[in-house]
């Protein structure tokens, strides 16, 4: 290891003059080597971090260091681009992004970690673990665990008969509150319970969806839904049912001679010919429905 105090040769001896020179021609030749940074530091100057085993670059303003892609350990090998952790950021590159004054940058070493600044300073994010999610929590970058921006409670709409891992079928089943306690936590009792350690999830199996109408007037018997499954609202609430219906319609039947006659799949008479009540045949199918393609309803849990 050899470090020189500064590059800067004074005035003096013949033989002091030799040795300065020599301590500095020594740092030079082995790129002031040391477990600590160089008292004196210039520009672009190169130091070998002993202590880590890196090598590093004074940046252009001579206010930090930037650890270079290379490897001291083995012959003809690179390092990710990295940056150590410090107090100066502005114009420091990282996996060629670069710190400014203000905003947000970031970059990543070897090991995974990222880089970014913080209120001006170099902050530093270990490794999130496989498949974890970059957020930003009170204006920072942070790990999140994959699903975990999805709040427990959330329902999809799933387009294969095996529900997603995280998620479950909406069947109405049963759960334990402690075993799946941030669904819990989200939906209660909001669709009844078996007992004081369970809660049902909701079962919309067979169903569409309907917003709630939430005094709209979109949904006009709002007022008339009657309660769902095991939950206990009824009314213009969460969740409620309402039962397939028509539309309030009637069918004009008539006659000009006054009997009754066949006319494809119904009948016509006149109503002041007859009195008996009389109905059309029927037509249709088992429910009044639209178009449709069916999928699961999970639930994240």
């Amino acid at each position: 290891m050899s470090q020189a105090t500064d590059y800067s040769l004074a005035n003096q001896s013949g033989a002091a003059f030799r040795a300065e020179l020599n301590s500095i021609l020594a740092a030079v030749a082995s790129l002031n080597s040391g477990d600590t940074e160089p008292s004196t530091t210039y520009a672009h100057m190169l130091w070998m971090d002993t202590a880590n085993n890196v090598v590093k670059k004074r940046n252009a303003g001579n206010d930090g260091w930037v650890i270079l892609p290379i490897d001291p350990t083995a012959d003809y090998t690179t390092k990710a681009n990295t940056i150590s952790e410090g107090t100066a950021t502005s114009g420091v590159t990282i996996d060629g992004l670069t710190l400014k004054d203000a905003g947000l940058a970031l970059g990543s070493d070897a090991d995974g970690d990222l880089y970014f600044r913080d209120s001006g300073a170099l902050a530093r994010l270990g490794a999130g673990s496989d498949d974890d999610l970059l957020t930003m929590v009170s204006g920072s970058p942070a790990w999140a665990a994959n699903g975990a921006l999805v709040p427990s409670g959330a329902v999809m709409a799933w387009p294969t008969e095996t529900a997603p891992s995280g998620w479950l079928e909406c069947n109405g089943q049963s759960l334990s509150r402690t075993t799946y306690a941030d669904l819990f936590a989200a939906i209660g009792t909001t669709y009844g319970y078996a007992d004081a350690s369970h809660f049902y999830i909701p079962d919309y199996r067979g169903l569409f969806f309907r917003g709630w109408d939430h005094s709209k007037g979109n949904d006009p018997d709002a007022g008339d839904r009657t309660t769902f499954e095991s939950a206990t609202q009824t009314g213009d609430h969460v969740p409620t049912f309402q039962n397939h219906e028509l539309d309030s319609h009637k069918h004009d039947i008539w006659s000009d001679d006054g009997t009754v006659t066949q006319t494809g799949s119904g009948k016509q008479w006149p109503g002041t010919a007859n009195e008996e009540t009389r109905r059309t045949q029927y037509t249709g199918g088992n429910e009044t429905r639209p178009k449709n393609v069916t999928v699961m309803w999970v639930i994240k849990t």
